[in-house]
């Protein structure tokens, strides 16, 4: 079952999320330790503000377990979000100044942009990320079209979004890790 992440979701949900922080070599995650870096995105999952907060997130739950995960949001926040993680990682970790990490955008204002779709390694190619796409255009409106960026080098991926309709419109290097940005229009899904 799809539903909306709730606060009580945020411990099930940190390990999915981490295998795409990890993936993606995560600046904040080179620079803490495994535990601060634990305590503090644990919080940032809590927060109603953030990017990566609960309220951003529809879980895939399975024999009470959450077993997927999908971040998104409306593009044109992005940058707000962007700006209040900052803000905060600057205040408890002045040291690291981590603006120095600020990449190209991931989004366009004029999208709903899926962030994240992460499943549990146990349960992958049983049609869970698909069913997060089936419920999709009931979470996006009323936005035109939905955008995501695809990791290069994840064919299977590429695949997957491009049989659900996705087309590549540009190539984007975001946090020095070269990307497909995706898109496709809400009616179409």
């Amino acid at each position: 079952m799809i539903r909306k992440a709730t606060k009580q979701d945020i411990d099930a949900i940190y390990p999915l999320i981490y295998i795409i922080w990890e993936d993606m070599n995560y600046p904040l995650l080179r620079l803490l330790d495994k535990d601060t870096f634990q305590k503090t995105m644990l919080h940032i999952l809590a927060d109603e503000h953030a990017k990566f907060s609960y309220k951003n997130a529809w879980v895939y739950e399975k024999e009470n377990q959450i077993i997927g995960v999908l971040y998104g949001y409306a593009g044109q926040d992005e940058r707000q979000f962007d700006e209040h993680f900052h803000t905060f990682i600057d205040a408890h970790f002045p040291h690291l100044n981590i603006r120095q990490y600020e990449s190209n955008r991931e989004s366009h204002d004029n999208e709903w942009y899926l962030d994240s779709l992460v499943v549990h390694s146990n349960y992958r190619g049983q049609g869970i990320a698909s069913a997060f796409f089936d419920v999709l255009k009931d979470i996006v409106a009323p936005y035109q079209r939905v955008g995501l960026n695809c990791e290069q080098d994840n064919l299977q991926a590429k695949k997957l979004y491009e049989r659900l309709g996705f087309s590549t419109v540009y190539e984007i290097d975001f946090l020095g890790h070269l990307y497909y940005h995706m898109e496709k229009s809400i009616s179409s899904l």
